[in-house]
């Protein structure tokens, strides 16, 4: 049964477009740069560092397999005094099962953040991407149902389906925006638009490929941050995707506690769903600029139900994934400072 889940995904993945920005990580926030360009150098800090490794359905021999690396610098110059843009990359790998399936892609962003106040309550940021991707799949592996022979598979049966390539090699252009702003002390809050796919894709592997026909994918995404205390900050934040006549959205809370606020010591602890999916929960520290995060996702769907049934105890089709963040300043800025004034 775990065999034929896996055909089945892997056929569902082939027929589909094949797109190149697919992966979808539960830490979202985490990995901004895949996202929403405008989140390139939208940061405090001089710089960030970002690498995330993602493990996916390895109960019913399914297993995705996803690296990702990002970098990017702020730059505290621009056309008017206080603005700055920002430069980034990423790349990523992505594997599915014994490598049936491979994706590399790798993107460029830039951005430009402009305050609408000398304060920086309120900024506004956009942002454009390019990517490249190279895609494969090793056709010798898979399994089409015309091989089949009532119940019996025979390998020996042409498979008749209109491969025109085992390997495909794409470009897209995203683009994004994005508004912060500081409403009081105690709150903050920010979002994000992007559009994904502006480029069709322009190779596919099937000759009636759906990868001729344009998916253009929105994104929306968020945060508010509300500081109970001086220790304490609950944050909600979401993503939602949409894509023709489909959509995905992830909700969820994180609690971030200051142990130590003198040596920037922070634990953090999260829930987060697509609920009608999976529930996930999140921990994480933070550490004078290093930050470690994990969290698993638990299916609640059928997909769960799927795998029980085919071998107990092997626990449900879950996802894993562990990011590390590294945020640094050079010597030459040190930060940024606000004249005090009143909040309204």
């Amino acid at each position: 049964m775990r065999r034929l889940i896996f055909i089945i995904l892997v056929l569902l993945s082939l027929g589909a477009k094949a797109q190149i920005q697919d992966v979808k990580f539960s830490q979202f926030f985490n990995f901004p740069l895949n996202i929403n360009p405008a989140a390139t150098g939208n940061i405090t800090e001089t710089y960030r560092v970002a690498g995330i490794y993602r493990q996916q359905w390895s109960s019913i021999n399914a297993e995705f397999v996803t690296f990702g690396i990002s970098g990017d610098v702020r730059f505290n110059k621009g056309f008017r005094p206080g603005d700055s843009f920002g430069v980034g990359l990423y790349a990523i790998d992505d594997h599915l099962g014994d490598n049936i399936m491979q994706n590399q892609e790798i993107g460029l962003n830039l951005a430009y953040h402009f305050p609408l106040d000398f304060q920086a309550r309120h900024i506004i940021s956009a942002g454009a991407g390019f990517s490249y991707a190279i895609s494969s799949v090793n056709i010798d592996k898979l399994i089409f149902e015309s091989q089949y022979q009532g119940f019996v598979y025979d390998v020996n049966v042409p498979h008749g389906e209109p491969f025109t390539s085992d390997q495909q090699a794409n470009y897209d252009v995203n683009a994004g925006i994005s508004y912060t702003f500081l409403i009081n002390p105690k709150w903050q809050t920010s979002i994000g638009a992007g559009l994904q796919n502006i480029i069709d894709p322009q190779e596919g592997f099937f000759s009636d490929s759906l990868a001729r026909v344009g998916m253009k994918r929105k994104v929306l995404s968020g945060s508010v941050k509300y500081k109970v205390n001086n220790r304490l900050a609950l944050v909600p934040r979401w993503l939602a995707t949409m894509e023709q006549q489909a959509t995905e959205i992830s909700t969820g809370v994180v609690a971030e506690y200051d142990i130590f606020p003198d040596k920037d010591l922070q634990l953090d602890l999260g829930l987060f769903g697509q609920w009608s999916e999976y529930a996930t929960i999140y921990a994480g520290a933070a550490i004078k600029g290093v930050e470690v995060h994990a969290s698993y996702d638990f299916a609640i769907s059928g997909l769960k139900n799927l795998a029980s049934a085919d071998e107990a105890g092997q626990g449900s089709p879950g996802v894993f994934e562990l990011s590390l963040i590294y945020r640094g300043r050079t010597k030459k800025n040190t930060g940024s400072y606000i004249i005090p004034c009143r909040t309204f």
